[in-house]
């Protein structure tokens, strides 16, 4: 509902609820079929099963041509576009964009921080060892700068090896972490999107 409040032209699809009354987790690709325009189409996709991102993924594939392009997008990455039945082909071809608060860690920017690392516990860092060097270390520079509940120190947007970080306070009067990087499959590839 949030989606169509910004976009509220978009077309909405729901799965397929068979005649007894279960969703079959399904989109049919005759329901789509005049959906999509030559040019850019963007398709955001919020789902938890991985069987429908399997199922979405293939359908959306089968319209990219040489006039018409999508991009799928989702506000939620979660295990359902991770599981096997999803082709990373698929998500490539449809540029799959998503929110992440961590990337994945730059050997070579980051060789430094990784050699010291081995030569300490001798292992690999982890991403959980990442994340926590991050916290620390963003934690130190925000309290080093003043008062930690100044709203002002919270907002400021700060990058490290794997996570980014920018708090707000929330109408619960909790302290939300909303820095995030938008990433994108691409050529098989993972890449982050600049901020700009």
């Amino acid at each position: 509902n949030k989606i169509k409040k910004i976009f509220p032209n978009a077309k909405q699809f729901y799965s397929k609820v068979n005649e007894s009354g279960v969703d079959t987790k399904t989109l049919v690709y005759d329901d789509l079929d005049s959906t999509f325009v030559k040019g850019k189409n963007i398709v955001f996709l919020e789902t938890k099963e991985q069987g429908f991102v399997s199922n979405v993924t293939s359908i959306l594939n089968s319209f990219i041509n040489d006039t018409i392009n999508i991009e799928l997008v989702t506000t939620n990455k979660n295990n359902a576009f991770e599981g096997v039945n999803i082709s990373n082909n698929f998500l490539s071809n449809l540029n799959f964009h998503y929110v992440s608060t961590n990337k994945k860690i730059d050997i070579e920017k980051d060789s430094s921080f990784i050699e010291k690392y081995i030569a300490n516990y001798n292992f690999f860092p982890t991403k959980y060892s990442i994340r926590a060097h991050d916290m620390v270390y963003d934690l130190l520079l925000r309290v080093s700068n003043g008062d930690i509940d100044n709203n002002d120190i919270h907002e400021i947007e700060t990058e490290y090896i794997e996570n980014k970080f920018k708090y707000v306070r929330s109408s619960s009067g909790s302290i939300d972490n909303v820095g995030v990087f938008v990433m994108k499959f691409e050529n098989l590839k993972i890449e982050e999107l600049p901020d700009n």
